[in-house]
């Protein structure tokens, strides 16, 4: 699961580096408000950029539907989502190249232990390779 009550999402026209750090900032100063991420969507949403990924020891000539979600390092506090293994992605984290998978995406890599997941590199669609740097705990983005 993950906490989908008390947030309040919005869109934003820019995510240049400085904007952002301004609009956090701003909210921040407010002392209604917690915390603040900044993500493509939220848990709950179903945008998600859609692309495939592949793991080469399981020798698939197709590769699998994922959906990912751009987020930033305060997504899983924010929306409190398990971390199982490995750890959160850091500001440092550019160029999309590190992941956080889900428990789910294990089972499709044949991946019993999330320890075992983390370093591992996955074949993506969306910005080429990626390393998987945690493993979060599954969620239902639709109503059950």
């Amino acid at each position: 699961g993950f906490r989908k009550t008390g947030i309040i999402t919005f869109p934003l026209a820019d995510n240049d580096p400085s904007k952002l750090s301004l609009i956090r900032t701003e909210l921040e100063r407010n002392s209604a408000v917690q915390k603040v991420s900044f993500g493509f969507s939220s848990p709950r949403s179903q945008s998600n950029i859609g692309s495939g990924f592949n793991y080469a020891p399981l020798q698939s000539e197709t590769s699998f539907d994922a959906g990912y979600k751009v987020i930033d390092e305060n997504y899983l506090d924010l929306y409190e989502i398990e971390l199982l293994a490995g750890r959160n992605l850091k500001k440092s984290d550019t160029l999309f190249r590190s992941v956080l998978v889900s428990e789910k995406v294990l089972d499709i890599m044949e991946i019993q232990d999330p320890e075992e997941a983390i370093g591992k590199i996955i074949q993506s669609g969306f910005n080429g390779d990626k390393t998987i740097v945690g493993v979060v705990k599954n969620f239902n983005s639709l109503s059950l």
